[in-house]
């Protein structure tokens, strides 16, 4: 599968809400903590650009992709099945510009690349966005990512940044 040449703009996710017995209306909390409250939770949109999700996931290649908006950006998570990996999924050459945390967030994944990126915040976003390869095997570099310590893109494990 290719997904490439692709601009992702201006999403408009509804948040996820806690109506509070009160009347009161908050965002972002999670279910548990809603119902902890005596609210009832409703699950907003869930706004990625690319998600790739499931049990077999191999042979990916995005590449060449605008991501920029209020959403998540690339993103490969097995949920789960954590013994369940990627195979081969590259991810070259993407600028990706969110509010949120997760520019590229590659988990858990055989053989797999991440170069060449650029990630970064929206103006006005609150989130340092990050490159998030854990648990993953392959290449991973030459991205570019000013939120990140000097000469690593932000990750867990840190990966190699050459910044031009």
């Amino acid at each position: 599968m290719r997904v490439a040449h692709n601009r992702f703009r201006d999403f408009a996710p509804l948040p996820t809400t806690c109506a509070l017995k009160n009347g009161t209306v908050l965002d972002g909390l999670s279910r548990a903590t809603c119902v902890a409250q005596g609210g009832t939770w409703r699950d907003g949109d869930h706004a990625d650009a690319i998600q790739m999700f499931g049990t077999h996931v191999e042979d990916v290649l995005i590449e060449d992709n605008e991501i920029e908006g209020n959403m998540q950006s690339i993103t490969y998570f097995n949920g789960a099945h954590p013994k369940v990996r990627g195979q081969r999924i590259r991810i070259r050459n993407n600028r990706v510009r969110s509010p949120r945390g997760w520019g590229i967030s590659l988990q858990n994944c055989d053989d797999c690349e991440v170069t060449g990126n650029d990630v970064g915040r929206t103006a006005g976003g609150m989130a340092k966005v990050q490159i998030n390869v854990s648990g993953s095997t392959g290449r991973f570099g030459s991205n570019v990512n000013p939120d990140a310590p000097s000469g690593h893109v932000t990750t867990t494990p840190l990966l190699e940044d050459s910044r031009p």
